[in-house]
């Protein structure tokens, strides 16, 4: 697992809880090329909500559509039809690792010499 620096810290108690390595990047899908293409990482994601893995080097969204498909799929394995919702498994993970917000403030047009002062 890797994560960009300023995005939530909310992956690394899962990675502790399943005794995963977990890197943390500077910001850019640069870094996680690197791991990937090393073999230290199949999952990557950062704080702009992009996620990608080793065999979809996408980060547009389309591995988060089929990692959740792939997780309702596993959770529901037993029955003939779909019974636990998107909802239940995100409950169920938030009572298992807890609940993390991320909040992130871009600031546009502030003059240059005010952010050097601040």
């Amino acid at each position: 697992l890797a994560r960009s620096m300023p995005t939530s810290r909310a992956v690394d108690l899962v990675a502790t809880a399943h005794q995963l390595p977990l890197y943390e990047t500077p910001t850019g899908w640069k870094f996680f090329g690197s791991l990937l293409d090393s073999g230290r990482v199949s999952l990557c994601g950062e704080e702009s909500f992009s996620t990608g893995a080793d065999h979809v080097r996408e980060k547009d969204g389309l591995w988060a559509v089929l990692a959740w498909m792939s997780i309702i799929a596993y959770r529901n394995r037993q029955q003939p039809i779909i019974t636990e919702a998107v909802s239940e498994i995100v409950h169920d993970h938030w009572r298992r690792y807890g609940r993390h917000h991320f909040q992130r403030h871009d600031y546009e047009d502030v003059e240059a010499d005010r952010v050097e002062r601040l």
